[in-house]
């Protein structure tokens, strides 16, 4: 006899009431609430950068860029609504969850910094949800040890993935990431 994982798995709604009452966050990942990881100084050096790139070209709006502690749903295929915190996100709307007026969904741009207890479910759990998003046109992901981003691109013919470690990596929002001058001068 196999244990079925749905039967404990919690919905959206448990979620959300669970994390109104946390001290901590915590993000909603196939059916499993999984308490955040406090970021280290390099994580946040790196996003601190990212968000000076990603914010210029955004101008006065309509599209804001918001920072990790804002919580985005997202409808993913065959689980329903998960809940994450994505490093930076771009949102063109003001759209919110029908369930929960502080949570954001139909994001055009999410950027996750990754480190060492994140990685695999940024490349992995969290790209194959994100990259459900309608409104989602890019997906970057950071690498927090070595010069590396990730960046998925919607395009009429789909998803297209690149790699860049070094030069400038321009996004379809106009940000210019200079790779060298994201990575320079970070602690170990």
């Amino acid at each position: 006899m196999s244990a079925n994982p749905s039967r404990w798995a919690v919905d959206f709604s448990e979620y959300l009431r669970f994390e109104r009452e946390a001290a901590e966050r915590h993000e909603l990942i196939d059916g499993e609430i999984v308490a955040m990881a406090g970021a280290t100084r390099r994580h946040n050096l790196l996003c601190g950068r990212l968000h000076d790139a990603l914010r210029a070209p955004l101008g006065d709006g309509p599209c804001i860029l918001e920072r990790a502690d804002q919580r985005l749903a997202v409808y993913s295929a065959g689980k329903g609504w998960v809940g994450y915190y994505p490093d930076l996100a771009v949102y063109c709307t003001d759209e919110v969850h029908p369930d929960d007026k502080e949570t954001r969904i139909n994001p055009t741009v999410l950027v996750e910094v990754t480190n060492k207890s994140t990685e695999k479910k940024d490349r992995g759990v969290k790209l194959e949800d994100y990259l459900q998003i309608n409104t989602l046109k890019e997906y970057l992901i950071v690498s927090h040890e070595r010069r590396e981003l990730e960046l998925w691109t919607r395009g009429d013919a789909g998803w297209t993935r690149r790699l860049a470690t070094e030069g400038t990596l321009q996004l379809k929002s106009g940000a210019m990431i200079d790779i060298e001058k994201l990575y320079v001068g970070l602690p170990s």
